[in-house]
């Protein structure tokens, strides 16, 4: 799952992205369990700025892509990203 959290206390797990709001509004990834009871992997993503997670996919080899927005100028990208700092205003972002 996917969305945005305001939450300093987000719960986060061993290997996340990153532990820590990196922001005042930050974009999160969860992966629950099969039963929903415990988490796979959760991590905050985002910039120092506001962000937010808004649509999900896992693909056949289990790799996960997030798209949403950002208001963040340091948004974290990778390398060769079509657009790796936002420009003006609000940025549409993708992040795997």
């Amino acid at each position: 799952m996917t969305g945005a959290t305001g939450s300093i206390d987000f719960p986060t797990t061993l290997g996340a992205f990153q532990f820590l709001a990196p922001g005042n509004g930050d974009a999160f990834v969860t992966k629950l369990n099969a039963a929903g009871s415990g988490l796979v992997y959760s991590t905050y993503v985002g910039g120092s700025s506001s962000d937010s997670g808004s649509s999900i996919a896992v693909d056949s080899a289990g790799d996960t892509f997030v798209t949403g927005y950002s208001n963040s100028t340091n948004f974290p990208t990778t390398a060769n990203a079509m657009q790796p700092t936002q420009t003006q205003g609000v940025t549409a972002s993708s992040w795997r």
